[in-house]
């Protein structure tokens, strides 16, 4: 049974931004995460809050944002989200992590660098256009076409880049993958896209607007 958390949207108030969401508006947190894990995951999402006026890619705004670049550079957010994923790819068998965003590249160097020593866990960064000098590549590092592939994003809504990175992956890997995120949002649509590519999806935490 998932633990159930009421995150009020009252952290990092962006006083420059025009536009102020409610008060009173609250996001629901449910996550299987013990206690130490649930602390790390809520700290995470503490530090990266935002409320404001952002735009956003159909032309409006939304009143408030995760940035999750924001919270995972700091090193003890860092440390602690990538201690959870460590913890999950040792228990799925898993080999080979991916990321294209820059917020699944600093969880995926993390999880590099926690691994047990005889975890011989590779990890791939996927650019969003193929390098147009050197060698040209999208998917940056050693591809292991057999190994057991994880897709990590620090955030699932539509699934839009997350489709794509499988679409590329798919290319190059042979065994299924899998998506983890650390916040999956209960209204987006990317679960529902990744799993009807086949993809089994995991998240730390679903966030739901009450």
């Amino acid at each position: 049974m998932k633990n159930i958390l009421n995150f009020p949207l009252k952290f990092r108030c962006d006083t420059s931004a025009e536009h102020q969401a409610s008060p009173d508006s609250t996001l629901e947190i449910k996550t299987d995460l013990g206690p130490s894990d649930r602390t790390a995951v809520v700290e995470l999402l503490r530090c990266s809050f935002y409320r404001g006026k952002f735009p956003n890619r159909i032309g409006g705004y939304h009143d408030w944002i995760i940035d999750c670049r924001e919270g995972l550079s700091r090193s003890s957010s860092l440390a602690a989200i990538a201690s959870i994923i460590v913890d999950f790819v040792e228990r799925e068998g898993i080999k080979q992590i991916a990321g294209a965003g820059l917020g699944s590249h600093l969880i995926i160097g993390a999880v590099l660098a926690s691994v047990p020593e005889n975890n011989r866990l590779t990890g791939l960064l996927l650019r969003p256009e193929p390098k147009a000098c050197g060698r040209g590549r999208v998917i940056e590092g050693r591809i292991e076409p057999y190994a057991s592939t994880l897709l990590i994003d620090d955030i699932l809504n539509s699934g839009r880049m997350a489709i794509r990175s499988v679409k590329i992956l798919r290319m190059q890997v042979r065994k299924p993958i899998k998506f983890l995120s650390v916040f999956e949002f209960s209204w987006g649509c990317g679960r529902r896209n990744l799993e009807s590519e086949g993809i089994p999806v995991h998240s730390l935490a679903t966030v739901n607007r009450l």
